[in-house]
């Protein structure tokens, strides 16, 4: 196997705002070292040996966090890292704490910033926000992001589905550039077809070689990697 075909097949990026090595499927960051490493492709991703090996020996040559726990949270209002996962959460107005669970909020604010009153309204004292995290969710410290501004603010980058979305790019590529090479088929110019992401949205496509464009200037590029902040992606 090739290492370019060896590193698409691993999916893991190099983010440099952790520093941390990040699982593209799984959108969050991975231990660096050996073991833990080794340990994830093999139970998450069922990666045969050789594979794990070569992965675990290339992620030695970047200066990651042996374990991502150790990353501190970024600045509040940071741009988002593609390639990790964006939740709905909420983020208290008093003293700036986040979570994704709105029960979990409000137990904090009656805790923490009690109002009087029998039965009080919290409402006012939190908002919506898009949170991110190093971690899985079980172990998460979050903090704010921004989103891409895009011409139409639907096509954002969904939250977690968007490895299967991917996917299902991916696959339906392949499959038009094999039957158009088996049938040798002439050049008819761009194809367009029509994908419905995970959320139910609609996106219309146009394959051109090994690029796809989404409508309305967002761009997803082979090897599928589209970055809004500093990283580097493995593929």
């Amino acid at each position: 196997m090739s290492e370019a075909s060896l590193l698409d097949n691993i999916s893991l990026g190099f983010c440099l705002e952790g520093p941390a090595i990040i699982c593209r499927l799984c959108r969050f960051a991975v231990a660096a070292v050996a073991d833990k490493l080794h340990d994830h492709l093999r139970d998450r991703h069922h990666l045969s040996i050789s594979q794990r090996r070569a992965a675990v020996e290339y992620v030695q040559n970047f200066h990651a966090e042996a374990d991502p726990v150790h990353c501190s949270p970024r600045p509040d209002r940071s741009d988002c890292i593609y390639w990790l996962a964006v939740y709905d959460g909420f983020f208290c107005l008093d003293c700036g704490f986040k979570t994704i669970s709105e029960i979990t909020m409000v137990r904090h604010l009656s805790r923490d910033h009690k109002l009087p009153g029998s039965n009080p309204s919290y409402d006012a004292l939190y908002r919506d926000a898009k949170l991110q995290t190093w971690l899985p969710r079980n172990r998460a410290k979050y903090w704010e992001v921004v989103l891409p501004r895009l011409v139409d603010a639907s096509l954002a980058p969904p939250s977690h589905p968007l490895p299967q979305f991917l996917e299902d790019i991916r696959r339906r590529e392949e499959i038009y550039r094999t039957t158009a090479h088996e049938e040798q088929l002439k050049d008819t110019g761009p194809q367009s077809f029509q994908l419905t992401s995970p959320l139910g949205r609609v996106y219309r496509l146009r394959a051109v070689g090994l690029e796809l464009s989404v409508h309305r200037n967002l761009s997803l590029h082979a090897p599928w990697g589209v970055g809004f902040s500093t990283f580097c992606v493995f593929s």
